[in-house]
């Protein structure tokens, strides 16, 4: 009988090790939002993704309790014209890093409620496609024009 738990014990640290090494391992540094004016409706909340993993992550979206809704966007400049469109789902490659700034990948947070104030700290929940929930505390920055303001 001891044999078997030792063998049971055994498989299940496998089980455990192999688990572990294929789980990615992605940690989210720098988060904050962009205050913005009461009447705005809309802020933006910026971070940087590292996946120090085997494996490549998918964030498929985010929530707080603060805010109706959280959409993943991505700005580009095309043809001297700033454009904006939602994405579905981004990849954090494994061994690397996917920025959220000014200017590119940004969440929009909607109808903060109440809205968010400079100083601030902020709960937010990454969710990704494999079921993983990553907590983030994302500080309030005061509102500057071009370092995260929306307007839609």
């Amino acid at each position: 009988m001891n044999i078997s738990r030792a063998l049971l014990a055994g498989g299940v640290l496998v089980l455990c090790a192999t688990a572990a090494a294929q789980e990615p391992e992605i940690a989210a540094t720098g988060a904050w939002i962009a205050a913005a004016p009461p009447v705005a409706g809309v802020n933006a909340g910026y971070l940087e993704l590292t996946n120090k993993g085997a494996q490549s992550a998918t964030l498929t979206g985010a929530e707080s309790p603060r805010f109706a809704r959280i959409e993943m966007h991505r700005s580009d400049m095309q043809n001297g014209v700033n454009t904006m469109r939602r994405e579905s789902a981004l990849e954090v490659p494994a061994g690397g890093t996917l920025p959220f700034a000014p200017g590119g990948l940004h969440l929009m947070l909607f109808s903060g409620a109440p809205p968010p104030r400079t100083g601030e700290s902020i709960p937010l929940t990454l969710i990704f496609a494999d079921g993983v929930r990553i907590p983030v505390t994302a500080e309030v920055r005061p509102f500057s024009p071009g370092a995260g303001s929306h307007q839609h």
